[in-house]
């Protein structure tokens, strides 16, 4: 039978989105922009972006304090007389989505951010009306806050799914604030949630010990006021079955409750956090107090991790153990404060992750049948303009136009934002994402990828990034499992002739990230010619390459034309919709 519980849809007060270091910032701020001149943000909602500060990693738990301090810095109002910190944040219902990733093993949306990875699908949250309140809406219509045929912005993101399925998470009229991930979709019936009004409540799911081994795990005691809302009385990171079998973390069908990412904070839970990480209102400013947590996340040069620190800080762990060696100044007293907070989690009876995190993952996600996939309505050929379709039979085709006769696709492939017209032809596990109108021919190796993005580093220029399905740019360069289009990286510089120096200007090998690979130029078509030779040594020019501006994927990423990105996919949307 159908769940008949009720739950409250009211949008976010305020709901907050973090990046890696301003420029991603800036790329979220146009994203979110293009979305409100279409009217698909609900209106009632504060739609704002926080970098990490000076572009360093500060945590997820770091993030979450920053993003805090900055709400208070931006909506505190000397005038107010208000002197408390925790007066500013009570009654409103906050939303942050942690997604400040590099998106290293998925070159394809390395660009846009996993947050704003593009779907298959015309569903589109139906904000309704403005409302103050909380409304309740029977668990058999929340779907129906989803609907096809919309006034359609021509685009559904990853982002706007995750918004609207977590409008309807109990609202907490005193003040909430709920964190989650970015670049995750999560699919679960909203109704079955339970937050309580105090303390951190975390939500999970009962999962097989391989899915438990890779994420985060609440072990349990008794049922708090509602049968799914539990006290908690553990929290394991990635533990194996031993572990869990030892911490009585496993059901009677061997399923562990696996993290979901989401955490509810309640007005308790908040003032403790910010008071613990040393903010304070104090002479009509907010202040930060010299030598606290808050201080050195601010200088960057402390980090925290949500999913680590404050679960083992409630349940006063040993920490120490879990040392990163990452700074962990300041950390002390705050470890200790949280020691005050009450824990709980809500079990759910089901949830599905959808996650994309490699460029395989992207392929075989969209080929495989899902929960997700069926929920949602992803569809192949989504948005997409299509001259003949015979020859797409192995490829999982959105947001694209393909206007070519010549078109041969020998294995599983993914084509995204697309505007195809020449010859193409595709080994199999091949992903096209951005490429534009006038790109000219294509002809991939099995397992070869290519993304085009615009960039403005003083000028305006195309770079057309060449990497394999295998790749991981996390890598150092040195190691001899680091690949490039899939096979050995050392190998492939030695076959053409490539030097350390060429690559890195201190002549020492570093990580793929920084390998200044890729070239830059006016042409579209010539920086797509000279990424696609780099399959072939026969007939890689090197020196042509090496006297060409290049830049690392890194500093592709800090240069991206956000402007060019966001106007050429409104042009490719017009021309599909036309």
């Amino acid at each position: 039978m159908p769940n008949q519980n009720e739950v409250q849809y009211k949008p976010y007060d305020i709901c907050v989105i973090t990046a890696a270091n301003e420029h991603q910032a800036e790329g979220y701020r146009l994203q979110l922009q293009w979305r409100k001149d279409r009217g698909t943000l609900p209106e009632e909602t504060e739609f704002l972006v926080y970098a990490d500060p000076q572009g360093k990693r500060i945590g997820s738990g770091g993030s979450t304090v920053y993003v805090l301090y900055k709400i208070l810095e931006r909506f505190y109002e000397p005038s107010s007389n208000i002197k408390d910190p925790i007066s500013i944040i009570q009654n409103k219902r906050i939303l942050i989505l942690h997604s400040g990733g590099d998106s290293k093993r998925l070159p394809a949306y390395s660009a846009v951010g996993k947050i704003f990875i593009p779907l298959p699908t015309s569903f589109r949250h139906n904000y309704g009306q403005k409302s103050k309140t909380a409304q309740p809406v029977p668990q058999a219509a929340c779907l129906s806050l989803f609907h096809k045929n919309s006034p359609s912005s021509g685009l559904v993101a990853l982002f706007d799914i995750i918004l609207g399925n977590l409008i309807p998470l109990p609202c907490l009229n005193s003040g909430q604030l709920v964190i989650a991930s970015g670049d995750t979709l999560l699919s679960f019936d909203p109704s079955e949630v339970s937050f309580s009004d105090s303390g951190i409540t975390g939500l999970s799911y009962p999962g097989p010990v391989e899915v438990a081994s890779k994420h985060g795990v609440y072990i349990t005691s008794r049922a708090a006021s509602k049968e799914n809302l539990r006290e908690v009385t553990n929290f394991l990171q990635k533990p194996d079955y031993d572990e869990l079998k030892e911490s009585n973390g496993l059901d009677v069908a061997d399923r562990a409750f696996v993290d979901t990412g989401v955490m509810n904070f309640g007005v308790d839970a908040i003032d403790i956090l910010m008071r613990a990480s040393g903010i304070s209102l104090q002479d009509g400013k907010v202040l930060v107090e010299k030598g606290s947590l808050c201080e050195g996340l601010i200088n960057a040069n402390v980090k925290l991790d949500i999913y680590e620190e404050i679960p083992f800080g409630m349940l006063d762990k040993n920490y120490e153990s879990y040392d990163k060696s990452h700074a962990r100044a300041n950390l002390s007293s705050f470890m200790k404060a949280l020691r005050d907070i009450p824990f709980f989690v809500c079990l759910l009876p089901y949830c599905e992750f959808f996650h994309i995190g490699t460029s395989k993952q992207l392929i075989q996600n969209f080929h495989i049948a899902s929960y997700t996939a069926s929920v949602y309505g992803f569809q192949n050929f989504n948005n997409a303009k299509v001259i003949d379709n015979t020859a797409l039979s192995n490829a999982f085709v959105y947001n694209s136009v393909l206007n070519n006769g010549s078109l041969v696709i020998n294995g599983k492939s993914f084509i995204e934002g697309c505007f195809l017209e020449g010859k193409i032809h595709l080994g199999g596990e091949n992903v096209l994402t951005g490429i534009p109108k006038g790109s000219g021919d294509i002809n991939l190796k099995e397992g070869v990828c290519v993304s085009c993005v615009p960039i403005d580093n003083g000028e305006k220029y195309w770079v057309a990034i060449i990497y394999g399905i295998e790749d991981d740019f996390k890598k150092s360069a040195e190691d001899d499992s680091a690949t490039f289009l899939n096979g050995s990286f050392k190998k492939w510089m030695e076959d053409r002739g490539i030097s350390v120096f060429d690559l890195w200007s201190n002549g020492e090998y570093g990580e793929l990230w920084d390998a200044k690979l890729f070239t830059i130029g006016n042409n579209i078509v010539d920086s797509i010619r000279i990424s696609l030779d780099f399959q072939d040594k026969s007939v890689f020019q090197t020196e042509i390459w090496r006297n060409s501006p290049r830049m690392s994927l890194q500093e592709i990423l800090r240069t991206i034309d956000y402007e060019t990105f966001v106007c050429n996919f409104s042009n490719l949307i017009g021309t599909w919709e036309a």
